[in-house]
Protein backbone atom coordinates (compact mmCIF):
# COMPACT_ATOMS: atom_id res chain seq x y z
CA UNK A 1 0.00 0.00 0.00
CA UNK A 2 3.19 2.14 0.58
CA UNK A 3 4.48 1.81 -2.87
CA UNK A 4 0.88 2.79 -4.20
CA UNK A 5 0.10 6.05 -1.91
CA UNK A 6 4.06 6.81 -2.87
CA UNK A 7 3.60 6.73 -6.66
CA UNK A 8 -0.12 8.78 -6.40
CA UNK A 9 1.91 11.59 -4.73
CA UNK A 10 4.20 11.76 -7.86
CA UNK A 11 1.82 11.79 -10.37
CA UNK A 12 1.03 15.59 -11.50
CA UNK A 13 -2.56 15.58 -12.26
CA UNK A 14 -4.44 17.08 -15.54
CA UNK A 15 -5.52 20.16 -16.14
CA UNK A 16 -9.13 20.29 -15.58
CA UNK A 17 -11.57 20.81 -18.51
CA UNK A 18 -13.03 23.99 -19.30
CA UNK A 19 -16.39 23.35 -19.58
CA UNK A 20 -18.81 20.94 -17.52
CA UNK A 21 -19.18 17.80 -17.81
CA UNK A 22 -22.67 16.64 -18.21
CA UNK A 23 -23.54 13.11 -17.31
CA UNK A 24 -26.92 12.88 -16.31
CA UNK A 25 -28.50 10.70 -19.51
CA UNK A 26 -27.10 9.09 -22.18
CA UNK A 27 -27.68 12.18 -24.83
CA UNK A 28 -25.73 14.49 -21.86
CA UNK A 29 -22.79 11.98 -21.88
CA UNK A 30 -22.61 11.92 -25.52
CA UNK A 31 -22.65 15.45 -26.00
CA UNK A 32 -20.27 15.84 -23.38
CA UNK A 33 -17.90 13.42 -25.10
CA UNK A 34 -18.48 15.09 -28.44
CA UNK A 35 -17.54 18.51 -26.97
CA UNK A 36 -14.40 16.84 -25.63
CA UNK A 37 -13.36 15.90 -29.06
CA UNK A 38 -14.29 19.10 -30.40
CA UNK A 39 -12.15 21.21 -27.42
CA UNK A 40 -9.26 19.20 -28.25
CA UNK A 41 -9.81 19.81 -31.80
CA UNK A 42 -9.49 23.47 -30.92
CA UNK A 43 -6.35 22.99 -29.24
CA UNK A 44 -9.05 24.20 -25.79
CA UNK A 45 -7.50 21.26 -23.58
CA UNK A 46 -4.36 19.25 -23.76
CA UNK A 47 -4.00 15.65 -25.35
CA UNK A 48 -3.45 14.46 -21.77
CA UNK A 49 -6.80 15.58 -20.70
CA UNK A 50 -8.43 14.50 -24.52
CA UNK A 51 -7.16 11.04 -23.73
CA UNK A 52 -8.18 10.67 -19.98
CA UNK A 53 -11.58 12.76 -20.19
CA UNK A 54 -12.29 9.96 -23.31
CA UNK A 55 -11.14 6.94 -22.06
CA UNK A 56 -13.25 8.03 -18.55
CA UNK A 57 -16.54 8.88 -20.70
CA UNK A 58 -15.54 5.43 -22.69
CA UNK A 59 -15.92 3.32 -19.09
CA UNK A 60 -18.87 5.56 -18.03
CA UNK A 61 -21.05 5.28 -20.98
CA UNK A 62 -20.06 1.28 -20.84
CA UNK A 63 -21.66 1.40 -17.14
CA UNK A 64 -24.91 3.41 -18.74
CA UNK A 65 -25.53 0.47 -21.45
CA UNK A 66 -24.51 -2.70 -18.75
CA UNK A 67 -27.41 -0.78 -16.66
CA UNK A 68 -29.87 -0.34 -19.74
CA UNK A 69 -29.39 -4.26 -20.93
CA UNK A 70 -29.69 -5.03 -17.34
CA UNK A 71 -33.06 -3.38 -17.07
CA UNK A 72 -34.47 -4.70 -20.77
CA UNK A 73 -33.34 -7.92 -19.56
CA UNK A 74 -35.19 -7.70 -16.24
CA UNK A 75 -38.34 -6.26 -18.32
CA UNK A 76 -38.17 -9.09 -20.88
CA UNK A 77 -38.31 -11.82 -18.14
CA UNK A 78 -41.09 -10.10 -16.60
CA UNK A 79 -42.96 -10.27 -19.99
CA UNK A 80 -42.12 -14.02 -20.40
CA UNK A 81 -43.12 -15.05 -16.99
CA UNK A 82 -46.50 -13.16 -17.76
CA UNK A 83 -47.22 -14.91 -20.86
CA UNK A 84 -46.50 -18.35 -19.14
CA UNK A 85 -49.02 -17.76 -16.10
CA UNK A 86 -51.55 -16.40 -19.32
CA UNK A 87 -50.79 -19.76 -21.41
CA UNK A 88 -50.66 -22.06 -18.11
CA UNK A 89 -54.35 -20.49 -17.33
CA UNK A 90 -55.69 -20.91 -21.36
CA UNK A 91 -54.66 -24.39 -20.64
CA UNK A 92 -52.14 -24.37 -23.66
Amino acid sequence: MDEIETKNKNLTPSPPVPFDMRLGSLRSSRQTLARLIREWGKGTISEESAKTGTWLMSAYLGFLKLESSEDIEKRLAAIEKALERKNDESGD
